[in-house]
């Protein structure tokens, strides 16, 4: 057992060596102190500047600065239609006009029922057709319930046309809007039912040409006969459509008669004409 002991010892003293440890001497014994190693962990001396996370928010002076590459307007906008600077002519903050850069020129377009019939630019849409638009049948303008015996009744009305853009439909309006209108007649004894009609183009332009109709309806809604024809502006269109609603002419001849003005071609004109109606 002592034998043991003895080999033992020298092979601890040897592992006590390679465990990384110091000896000093231990006064005047002569033996050597086993001293533990420093296993606390290393001072913190700080981070270097240039690894540092920055502040985004904090511009540093060494970035590079991003040079103002923004424009200093939009091109291509009624203000700025082919460079900075380049407005375009036209009435602004209109009811009735709205100025556009149709790339690359500047034009203008017309809103609700204004027209642009002198071609002038900076007046806008200066014209405007009579409204409620009555462009059709059951559009039609009314020009009231009347007897047989009564007089010529009248109305007067507008054509407007032109060459612009218009925002709502139709955008082209080149001939304008056709016109409607209407008169219902009663059927009185002791007189007959006329609709005798005249359509007074006067205030219109000599160089454009417009088709007229008129055509009676029965009260029993018997459609008769269309009457039609086209004149130019200035001219008067005259038309007696068929109002033989009764058989033999016994019976009511009552029923209403339907007008319409449409502009066939030329020139524009905002003028007034006349509808007149012999009931």
């Amino acid at each position: 057992m002592k034998r043991a002991v003895s080999l033992l010892l020298p092979l601890v003293i040897a592992a006590a060596g390679c465990s990384g440890g110091e000896t000093t001497p231990a006064g005047d014994k002569g033996v050597d102190q086993f001293v533990e190693p420093d296993i606390s962990p290393p001072q913190d001396i700080g981070v270097p500047f240039d690894t540092r996370p920055r502040d985004a928010s904090v511009d540093s002076t060494d970035d590079a600065i991003a040079p103002d590459t923004a424009p200093p307007c939009t091109v291509g906008t009624p203000d700025n239609c082919k460079q900075c600077g380049d407005k375009c002519p036209g009435p602004v903050g209109t009811q009735h006009t709205q100025r556009v850069c149709l790339s690359p020129d500047c034009s203008i377009q017309c809103l609700g029922e204004h027209y642009d019939v002198n071609g002038q630019v900076v007046d806008g849409c200066e014209a405007m057709d009579d409204l409620p638009i009555h462009d059709s049948e059951p559009t039609s303008a009314d020009m009231g319930t009347h007897s047989d015996c009564a007089g010529v009744q009248s109305t007067m009305a507008v054509m407007p046309s032109d060459q612009q853009l218009h925002i709502t439909a139709p955008t082209q309006r080149e001939n304008g809007r056709p016109d409607w209108f209407k008169l219902k007649i009663n059927d009185n004894a002791g007189c007959s039912v006329e609709a005798k009609v005249a359509v007074k183009l006067t205030g219109l332009h000599p160089s454009a040409t417009f088709r007229v109709t008129a055509q009676y309806v029965c009260n029993d809604n018997t459609r008769l006969g269309q009457s039609a024809t086209s004149v130019q502006g200035g001219q008067t269109a005259s038309l007696t459509p068929d109002t033989g609603c009764s058989f033999g002419g016994f019976g009511d001849d009552g029923g209403t008669v339907y007008i319409s003005v449409t502009k066939l071609l030329g020139q524009h004109s905002a003028g007034n004409y006349t509808v007149e109606v012999e009931p």
